[in-house]
């Protein structure tokens, strides 16, 4: 049956086999890498894929609800390790970019700063924040940590009604090539910057991206709105 399954990948129009996806991989590539989501525009949409295209590391986008189960008993094709995106490690240290896109990363003393600061305006809202080389558009995004249930798996244990003992933990990972971020860090000890208000958006954005419900909308639209009328008033 190996043999016989198509997906949805993100570096071909047309679904493909394992052996099609594996002719695709890039040169240093050790991981086949996949994403799972409600919805194919869902996935395509995920900024955890950021990392990825940009570096043409081909991902396979798993949006049936039985795609959640046998990923976690059926782990490798041809020597080749099936990975989820939010797990990968080594391959994007070890595959360059793409030519012509740029990175200026944050420095380390300022990523330490402003981590710090995130975890204490967080507290247990997330299990931890830290910075990635997963994106290269987006400012920020959530992932659950290895081991647990995804965030789309447990979406769907939740509209099935099956009872959840334990939520996965939620971790807030940073981009520090965004300007956003890098202003953010640049103005941490300035007083005058409501940092709460805009991790806060950040978290209520990752949450939106990856499909997540928001816990307090009203102080999202109103976090938002504050900062709009800042910007043109």
């Amino acid at each position: 049956l190996t043999e016989l399954a198509r997906f949805s990948c993100t570096e071909s129009a047309d679904i493909i086999s394992f052996e099609e996806y594996v002719s695709k991989m890039v040169d240093k590539q050790k991981n086949i890498y996949y994403l799972t989501a409600p919805n194919i525009e869902v996935a395509r949409n995920n900024p955890q894929l950021e990392g990825f295209i940009a570096r043409a590391i081909p991902v396979l986008l798993l949006t049936d609800p039985i795609d959640e189960f046998w990923v976690q008993t059926f782990t490798e094709y041809k020597d080749k390790k099936i990975v989820s995106v939010m797990h990968a490690k080594d391959d994007l240290t070890a595959i360059p970019l793409k030519e012509g896109v740029k990175e200026e990363p944050l420095e380390v003393s300022k990523q330490n700063e402003l981590v710090k600061k995130a975890k204490e305006i967080f507290g247990k809202q997330v299990a931890d924040v830290r910075f990635t080389n997963r994106l290269t558009g987006s400012p920020a995004a959530l992932i659950t940590p290895e081991g647990q249930m995804s965030l789309n798996l447990e979406r769907l244990m939740k509209a099935h009604g099956q009872q959840i003992a334990f939520e996965s933990a939620r971790i807030l990972e940073l981009n520090d090539h965004h300007p956003l971020i890098k202003a953010m860090a640049e103005k941490s000890a300035n007083s005058n910057v409501d940092l709460e208000a805009v991790f806060g958006i950040l978290l209520d954005g990752a949450k939106i991206a990856a499909g997540e419900p928001l816990t307090d909308p009203a102080t999202y639209i109103n976090r938002v709105t504050n900062i709009l009328v800042k910007s043109i008033t």
